[in-house]
């Protein structure tokens, strides 16, 4: 656009992108995302993370799951998750492990949030999602999120059966949802997979699978004895394309099933490695028993849920559902009409159509 700076013309390009005419320049820092992620979104050039790239799983999980919160949480929380240098915020982990809500202002109802997890997990009844906190781009080992009780620049590691005090990285979710209640809550973490399948292992441990890791690391927070999040609880949402499923054509296909129905045998699986792998795992009846809990725990804890269905909930805040946000497109003199394509093509790509 003639007379701005660029960051003008990027800001102005994500709030037509993103379906937000009132995006605030900083607006990452209420949804714990980075600002290199961030400015990714808007990115022209070969990123991967890029809105203008069909392949961005990024772009997509950002647009719907800001879209489900209606951008509420832009303006409406302190302290923020993120700092101003782009570090994930102490003081804003304190505040939740200590009851005090960071959302200054609760969402009104009805509540799309409500409306999801609803009809991800039919059979709970889960709490009021009005002070609830989004959270983008999660790694669940984050000193800010989970300090050690031993050194607190350090996070919290007993997240796995294995050892893993030497991983950097160990566990990142696309997002967590922090939903309060009484003095815990739940934690909803999120993987969505748009193109791509699931991680099959890591450099040190190559048959442990990204859906293992994330699914032992959210037990194993709200179980473990040292953890300061004991006694809350945990979901696991998966987010894919529905044709992924029905035609078994990804790994995590088989891990979970259509409907999360493999999850029990995939658990089953990891307790075989880890009678192979790990010397004294035979002897260890604490952990053992704590496997065992995870074992019968966690397949109730997790849904498959296609992004068709998410966007119907998406798009379910008005009666013309995402209808405006196709005319804000066409109209979009930022974008030209090969990049208007690719945009239509990630939204056609998952049996999404406005």
């Amino acid at each position: 656009m003639s007379g701005e700076s660029p960051v003008d013309e990027t800001l102005c390009l994500l709030r037509t992108i993103l379906n937000c005419k009132e995006l605030p320049a900083d607006w990452h820092r209420s949804y714990g995302l980075s600002p290199s992620r961030a400015n990714a979104l808007a990115n022209r050039k070969k990123d991967r993370n890029s809105f203008l790239n069909p392949q961005s799983e990024t772009a997509l999980t950002t647009f719907l799951l800001c879209n489900l919160d209606r951008w509420h949480q832009v303006n409406t929380i302190h302290p923020k998750p993120r700092e101003s240098d782009s570090s994930w915020s102490l003081p804003f982990f304190e505040a939740i492990r200590n009851n005090r809500q960071p959302l200054v202002q609760p969402r009104p109802d009805p509540c799309l949030w409500d409306a999801f997890l609803r009809s991800a997990f039919p059979h709970d009844f889960p709490p009021s999602t009005r002070s609830a906190v989004l959270l983008l781009e999660f790694e669940i080992l984050n000193w800010a999120f989970h300090p050690d009780s031993a050194d607190p620049k350090k996070a919290f590691r007993q997240l796995s059966f294995l050892p893993i005090d030497n991983q950097g990285e160990w566990s990142q979710f696309d997002a967590v949802l922090i939903v309060p209640h009484g003095n815990k809550g739940t934690l909803y973490f999120v993987e969505a997979k748009l193109h791509s399948d699931v991680s099959t292992g890591t450099t040190k441990y190559p048959y442990v699978t990204q859906i293992v890791r994330n699914l032992e690391a959210a037990f194993l927070l709200t179980r473990h004895s040292m953890s300061q999040y004991q006694g809350w609880d945990f979901r696991y949402v998966f987010v894919c394309p529905k044709k992924a499923l029905r035609y078994k054509a990804t790994y995590y296909a088989y891990a979970l099933g259509e409907h999360g129905e493999a999850v029990q045998d995939t658990i089953t699986n990891y307790s075989v490695l880890l009678s192979d792998e790990v010397h004294d795992w035979k002897d260890n009846t604490a952990k053992h028993n704590l496997f065992q809990a995870f074992r019968e725990e966690t397949p109730k804890r997790v849904a498959v849920v296609p992004w068709c269905e998410l966007a119907a909930i998406a798009a379910s805040h008005s009666p013309e559902g995402f209808a405006g946000y196709r005319s804000l497109l066409k109209e979009c003199k930022e974008l030209d009409e090969s990049e208007k394509g690719r945009i239509d093509e990630r939204f056609s790509a998952v049996g999404i159509m406005f």
